[in-house]
């Protein structure tokens, strides 16, 4: 009898009376051999059956009489085209810029900044004047301190932790830079660069990376002559300066502008 795998591949009677005319065609166990299939196509290794095509598999012997041939259609290849999706070639996203700050947001921070670098050149002079010249906390990285506290106050660099200990850190590894080249004069045009890695360095150790802090460590290195006499008492000054700006970004932006500052301190 006629394997029902067998006969599953037959498209017609022509093809059962070939196949038993031809007793070689069949294995030890049933299986239509490959030969034999490619005999009863009208093309090399297709057979025709209604309107599906099966392609022509080889049937291993551990499959047994009986056993569901392994066979594909044209209409399962069309099922699995659509269920396979469509690998998009790789492209470049292009992000939007963040929308414009209100204008309240704006005056508020323009108002904020004003009154912060204000209280921090008053409080300058004053120290100048009692305690001598030598005593400066108003220096140029307290500006982009200031825009960070009243324009970003929610940022994680505008946190006291990272505006005061990023200055006071900065600060010390300008001063050691500083001594540093002076002891190698031939690492005098690396200064720069020294003070300004090992600032930002120290910052993410401690946790307190405040940007503006690394043109602290810079004007240890570059700065004024005052800024290089002083020594390690520089990072005193900038922290305090620091400090300065922090207490009048509590007060102007709790009290006045309504925002929450800081988000956290420590």
């Amino acid at each position: 009898m006629l394997p029902s795998n067998m006969a599953a591949l037959l498209p017609s009677t022509q093809c059962l009376s070939l196949v038993f005319r031809n007793p070689g065609w069949l294995g030890s166990k049933g299986q239509l051999h490959c030969r034999a299939i490619s005999t009863l196509s009208a093309t090399p290794g297709v057979l025709t059956t209604g309107q599906h095509t099966v392609r022509r598999k080889c049937f291993s012997t551990q499959n047994g009489v009986g056993a569901k041939p392994s066979v594909s259609t044209d209409d399962d290849k069309n099922q699995r085209t659509l269920k396979e999706p469509e690998k998009s070639k790789p492209s470049i996203a292009v992000a939007v810029s963040p929308p414009r700050a209100s204008n309240l947001q704006i005056a508020a921070a323009g108002g904020g900044t004003f009154v912060a670098m204000s209280a921090l050149t008053a409080i300058d002079l004053a120290l100048g004047h009692t305690l001598g010249s030598d005593t400066v906390i108003l220096i140029a990285p307290m500006a982009a301190t200031a825009s960070l506290i009243f324009g970003a106050p929610a940022a994680p660099f505008s946190q006291p932790r990272n505006v005061i200990g990023g200055h006071f850190a900065s600060a010390v590894v300008g001063a050691s830079t500083y001594k540093l080249l002076l002891a190698f004069p031939a690492l005098k045009p690396l200064g720069a660069a020294l003070a300004s890695s090992g600032a930002v360095g120290i910052m993410m150790l401690s946790k307190c990376l405040h940007p503006p802090s690394a043109a602290t460590a810079l004007l240890g290195v570059l700065g004024p002559e005052w800024v290089r006499d002083c020594g390690f008492q520089y990072a005193i000054h900038s922290s305090a300066g620091a400090t300065v700006l922090v207490a009048v970004g509590v007060l102007v932006n709790n009290k006045i502008h309504s925002q929450k500052y800081p988000i956290y301190w420590w």
